[in-house]
């Protein structure tokens, strides 16, 4: 009975040691395990921030790089850079045969001279039209000196053989060094005029570049600008070209392809310049004639700090789980007193919660941190848009979908109005107040809206809509006499400068872009371009306000 008796008091005392010891256990496991938790929660806080961060520098990286690409791509912009540093590397060559032309003579025509305009051997040089060549110099020279100074009637004809039209002396004398496109004056080519320093003894000169256009072969421009960039970018990136017309005309760097999927994305119009796709970093940029360049990377792998840190974990709480265990199963008491106990719980605490507070305030001053940056950032774009609305080169993907839509009329099968669609829905969403298509006459062969009486009088469309088609039709009057090469720009017939502050000339010196036109003091964003045939004829103008 005794014994019995000591076994059943014996049994709730061990029971009652069972649960402390565990109660214990739990107690240290969670003195443990909520610091872990909350520091871990911290620093995936970080982790992602600095992943962030991170992607952000990268896409803004990329956005440099298929901005440079486009440069690369843009035959204006290429040939720019190409033709001043040809020029720049005739001073350091010992003779002129030691400089090669950077394309095919189909493409790039130069005429290299001496100080005084007499045409100089060259290999890579033009070997033909060696007189005509010279008095052209001769005359852009003296219009270098006196920019004001009238042509002769010999002289405009020598212009206008050796470069297609006699406005072209003027362009280039007002614009040394500088590209200029002659699309204007109807003539498929850039010009260019240097002054150089020739090789040795020989000093100054001068070279005269014509770029014909038709030739430029825009997709090789595309595909040399990924390559290029490619080999200095590395091989963590992928650079690729697409078209935008025709998504499947495209090229990729390395041994890889655009799958279909993928390419509709690419092709979508409005894209950001910079954006994530599933695991990829994607940056996009155009060129006028619309050509996508394309730049993509994987997305970086974040700072391994969770990694790390679980890493910590995962050697601490194993030696501190097993210490517990061997306390409990061979029943080993610390002998420290109360004091001392609390002091190191107490003491743990706090440092645990100084961790957590002092990597807190860190989490929380680095997102801060970001959201002021982020915020200052939107600030700057929406500035710079602001800014950019003034400027026609922010209007590149307009500039590209109006070519194309007259590109389009020509020898189109459907009418006017349906290829010019388009515009119609543009001026109903009031992207565009008015669009007109009209013939040589100032017919009206398509116009948006289609009853000017249904707008307000006070608008521009409505007050000067027959003018409009008056303006279109001395235009299309005036670019086919320019074709002669005895035409001056005199006349003005129908007060074109009056209407619209601008000259004729001034108005088919900008044709096919964006210019500010002046109506009555109302000053707007005009495009106008000609549909122009086989002959260098003008039969019909798109006017796009």
């Amino acid at each position: 009975m005794y014994m019995q008796k000591a076994t059943e008091q014996e049994t709730p005392k061990k029971a009652m040691s069972w649960y402390a010891r565990a109660g214990s256990l739990i107690f240290f496991f969670l003195l443990i395990l909520l610091p872990a938790v909350t520091i871990g929660l911290t620093l995936n806080m970080v982790q992602n921030n600095l992943a962030q961060e991170q992607e952000q520098q990268n896409l803004d990286e990329m956005a440099e790089m298929t901005a440079h690409m486009a440069r690369l791509a843009n035959p204006e912009t290429y040939y720019q850079e190409t033709i001043r540093r040809l020029a720049e590397s005739f001073r350091w060559a010992s003779a002129t045969e030691d400089i090669s032309s950077p394309a095919s003579k189909e493409v790039l025509e130069m005429f290299l001279f001496d100080s005084a305009g007499v045409r100089l051997a060259w290999p890579d040089g033009e070997s033909s039209k060696r007189k005509m060549s010279e008095d052209y110099m001769q005359i852009l020279l003296r219009l270098r000196k006196n920019p004001v100074s009238s042509l002769s009637r010999r002289e405009q004809t020598t212009a206008a053989t050796f470069s297609g039209n006699q406005s072209t002396l003027h362009s280039l004398a007002r614009n040394p060094e500088t590209l200029v496109s002659f699309q204007g004056l109807g003539i498929r080519r850039y010009g260019a005029w240097f002054e150089l320093r020739l090789p040795g003894n020989l000093g100054e000169g001068h070279l005269i570049a014509w770029i014909n256009t038709v030739k430029i072969d825009r997709y090789e421009l595309a595909e040399n600008a990924i390559q290029k960039i490619s080999q200095l970018a590395g091989k963590d990136y992928i650079f690729a070209w697409l078209d935008l017309n025709k998504s499947e005309l495209n090229g990729v760097t390395g041994k890889y392809r655009i799958r279909e999927q993928s390419r509709k994305v690419l092709a979508t119009e409005g894209l950001k310049s910079g954006f994530r796709l599933d695991n990829e970093l994607v940056a996009i940029s155009d060129t006028p004639e619309g050509i996508r360049l394309i730049g993509s990377r994987q997305v970086s792998p974040p700072p391994p700090l969770m990694q790390n840190y679980f890493n910590l974990l995962r050697m601490t709480i194993p030696v501190f789980l097993l210490f517990m265990l061997w306390k409990t199963a061979f029943k080993v008491r610390l002998d420290m007193s109360a004091g001392l106990q609390f002091s190191l719980i107490f003491g743990f605490t706090a440092l645990a919660g100084v961790m957590i507070l002092f990597t807190g305030t860190l989490a929380y001053q680095y997102e801060k941190q970001n959201s002021l940056v982020g915020d200052y950032k939107q600030r700057a774009v929406e500035i710079l848009e602001k800014v950019d609305r003034n400027f026609t080169s922010s209007y590149g993907d307009l500039i590209r979908q109006y070519r194309y839509l007259n590109e389009s009329l020509k020898n189109s099968t459907l009418s006017p109005a349906k290829v010019l669609e388009p515009l119609a829905i543009a001026q109903k969403d009031d992207n565009i107040a008015f669009a007109s298509y009209s013939d040589a006459a100032g017919n009206f062969l398509f116009k948006a809206p289609d009853a000017f009486a249904d707008r307000s009088s006070n608008s521009i469309e409505s007050k000067y809509a027959n003018l409009i088609g008056g303006v279109s039709s001395q235009i299309i009057k005036t670019f086919n006499s320019s074709r002669g090469a005895s035409y001056k720009y005199t006349a003005d017939p129908l007060g074109v400068t009056s209407i619209t502050s601008r000259p004729v000339e001034g108005l088919l010196a900008c044709r096919s872009s964006l210019q500010n036109i002046s109506f009555d003091g109302d000053e707007t964003l005009t495009y106008l371009d000609l549909t122009i045939d086989e002959n260098d004829t003008a039969s019909d103008c798109l006017f796009i306000v």
